[in-house]
């Protein structure tokens, strides 16, 4: 799975693209000295506020990245990605619904995303926007019955 590659694949890249190594280096080792310390410290409560919620965050962002580039494969970057701009998908997810605007400029900060990906919705094809799959879908429904209703974005 996507997931469970994430970290090699990182280590990949750090390599082909070596300033960006040590920092990737660094975070990794802080983040097991933590996981570590607090597996030593507290096993069952190390594993339900630390081990688990990051794996299954892993797994949810593997997942969804997945969904933004299954079936498409070309140059052109406005054909790229699959877009989901559903408004409580992209609270739950950081904006990564404006996948084309997160891939024309991936150093722009998720907050600025749906302002780019408005100024570039026109060159995105109507096929390429999809409503949220597989949990996501799910939580939105949970959202809305909360009462939480943000503000839609209109491409």
């Amino acid at each position: 799975s996507v997931a469970g590659t994430a970290y090699p694949r990182a280590a990949q890249v750090g390599l082909r693209h070596r300033r960006y190594l040590p920092l990737f280096t660094l975070m990794l080792a802080v983040n097991l000295a933590i996981m570590s310390a607090l597996i030593w410290y507290r096993p069952l409560a190390a594993l339900m506020v630390y081990v688990l919620p990051m794996a299954t965050g892993l797994v949810l962002i593997a997942h969804a990245t997945y969904q933004h580039h299954a079936g498409l494969e070309t140059d052109d970057p406005f054909q790229a990605s699959h877009n989901i701009i559903d408004p409580m998908y992209n609270i739950l997810t950081g904006n990564l619904g404006y996948h084309t605007a997160h891939h024309l400029k991936g150093g722009l900060h998720w907050s600025r995303l749906p302002r780019f990906h408005a100024s570039i919705a026109h060159r995105i094809p109507g096929d390429l926007y999809d409503k949220p799959g597989f949990p996501f879908k799910q939580l939105t429904w949970l959202a809305k019955w909360v009462g939480i209703e943000p503000q839609a974005v209109s491409r």
